[in-house]
C-alpha cells in the first residue's frame, strides 16, 4: 500500500478514537454525577466546541475524520485488504462506503461548527447542532 494511503488512515483512527474517548469520558462523568452527560457523537462536537481552543481541536478533529472516511472510500473502491468482490465482500465494501459517508459528514459538520461565528444577539451562534431544550 502506498505509504500516503497508511497516513491517511492512521490519522483517521487517531480521530475517530478521539471521538470514541471523549464520548466515553463525558458518559463516565454522567454515570457519577460529576458533571458530564450522555454524549453521541453530535455532543462530542458541541463539547469540543465550548473549550478553550475548541475552533482548532475542532478543525484538527474535522479533518482527522475526513482522513478516516477517505480511507473507508479507499477501502470500498481500491480493496487495499483484499476483501474480495464475492458476495460477503461486496457487501462489507459497501457498508464501508456507507461509513465513509456519514464519518465525512462529521468532519464537514466538525469543520462547519469551527468557522461559524458567535453571534452578538444575547451571545447566540450560528451552529448547525440545535439547541437543547
Amino acid at each position: 500500500m502506498d505509504d500516503k494511503i497508511i497516513k491517511t488512515a492512521r490519522t483517521g483512527f487517531v480521530a475517530k478514537g478521539v471521538v470514541y474517548l471523549i464520548t466515553g469520558v463525558l458518559a463516565f462523568l454522567a454515570a457519577f454525577n460529576l458533571g458530564g452527560q450522555k454524549a453521541g457523537k453530535l455532543e462530542v462536537i458541541e463539547f469540543l466546541e465550548k473549550q478553550p481552543f475548541g475552533k482548532f481541536i475542532l478543525v484538527a478533529l474535522g479533518l482527522g475524520l475526513c482522513c478516516y472516511a477517505l480511507w473507508r472510500f479507499i477501502q470500498s473502491i481500491q480493496d487495499p485488504e483484499n476483501i474480495g468482490d464475492d458476495g460477503k465482500g461486496t457487501i462489507k465494501r459497501i457498508s464501508f462506503f456507507i461509513s465513509g459517508l456519514i464519518y465525512m459528514g462529521l468532519g464537514f459538520l466538525s469543520l462547519i461548527n469551527a468557522f461559524s461565528q458567535t453571534g452578538n444577539n444575547g451571545g447566540s451562534k450560528s451552529s448547525l447542532i440545535p439547541p437543547e431544550y
